[in-house]
């Protein structure tokens, strides 16, 4: 073999392991540098989609930047805020106040269901069963029973979400939906006996709707309200049941005590109408009860005279 044959396949042999050296060594190389520039250039667009998104939110007061006590301060005023509040303008601004919240705590049960139940009342039903979903799902339909369940600390919770998912799907005109989330809200309800005695005395969509709207009340201001306008609704269909009339008498009394300092502009109408269904009720009282409803008459015949001075003197009761 000559010199310049030797020298050429040596030069071969040479761009051979450069290759070689290249596909081994250098493309790995250059993947792992380019995956890791597209992971850092990733995520320096999210952080600063992050950091835009919430500057954007703290201006909407929507913002996630809590400390630890900023955020239980801001859970209790939130639940203190939910139960008093009476006015629409108020119900938006919840809505943003509890989504600012989950946004930090989404596994928090009670302020998910108060989230639902705000744009319930809102009529934002597919946002509302969002998140009553959400609840459900993370409690498993096997331990929605009373044994199960009464002692877990988002036992009301849960029980709150079945029973207004039965109260939406009856806005809806879904009954089935209706009646099942009712069953499903009697079953953790109540020990198994009690709701066994329930179920075995037929459930219809009369009885269902009465049990809906008749548990419905003391979750806030809203809640009442709404349970105030379906039993009317339904004593107009069906006049001759006295429990309504009770219903309706105790809903409206706890209307004008506990909304007596944070009063809604028709509290006159609630203290009007509390005076008439407790007057109803005495028609058919026993006599201890009726003791108490008199009780309740003298109360309102106070407070009324309180609201009126109130509103014209514009001076807080006492």
């Amino acid at each position: 073999m000559d010199q310049e044959k030797f020298i050429f396949l040596l030069r071969c042999l040479a761009v051979l392991v450069v290759i070689l050296l290249f596909f081994t060594f250098v493309v790995p190389k250059y993947k792992q540098l380019n995956k890791f520039i597209d992971e850092k250039v990733e995520e320096f667009v999210s952080l600063i989609f992050e950091t835009s998104s919430a500057v954007r939110d703290k201006s909407a007061n929507i913002g996630k930047g809590y400390t630890q006590s900023e955020l239980a301060l801001a859970v209790d005023s939130f639940s203190k805020k939910f139960m008093s509040f009476n006015k629409t303008i108020e119900l938006k601004r919840l809505i943003n106040t509890s989504k600012s919240i989950l946004q930090l705590i989404p596994l928090n049960l009670n302020i998910r269901q108060k989230h639902a139940f705000l744009f319930y009342m809102d009529a934002q039903y597919e946002k509302a069963i969002e998140n009553y979903e959400f609840i459900l799902e993370n409690v498993p339909k096997r331990r929605r029973t009373f044994k199960k369940l009464r002692d877990n600390p988002d036992y009301n919770s849960v029980k709150r979400a079945l029973l207004e998912l039965a109260a939406l799907h009856y806005d809806i005109d879904e009954k089935e939906l209706m009646i099942d989330y009712y069953k499903q809200f009697l079953r953790l309800a109540f020990r198994y006996e009690v709701y066994c005695e329930y179920i075995s005395g037929g459930i219809n969509e009369k009885n269902v709707r009465f049990g809906i709207f008749s548990n419905f009340s003391g979750a806030g201001f809203f809640s009442y309200k709404k349970s105030i306008d379906e039993l009317e609704k339904y004593l107009i269909e069906y006049p001759e049941e006295k429990e309504v009339i009770v219903d309706l008498g105790r809903n409206n009394f706890e209307v004008v005590n506990l909304f007596f300092d944070n009063s809604p502009s028709d509290y006159l109408n609630y203290l009007n109408n509390a005076q008439k269904y407790l007057k109803l009720n005495l028609i058919f009282a026993s006599e201890r009860r009726k003791t108490e409803i008199n009780n309740d008459l003298a109360q309102i015949v106070r407070l009324e005279g309180e609201y009126v001075e109130k509103n014209q003197t514009g001076e807080s009761p006492k």
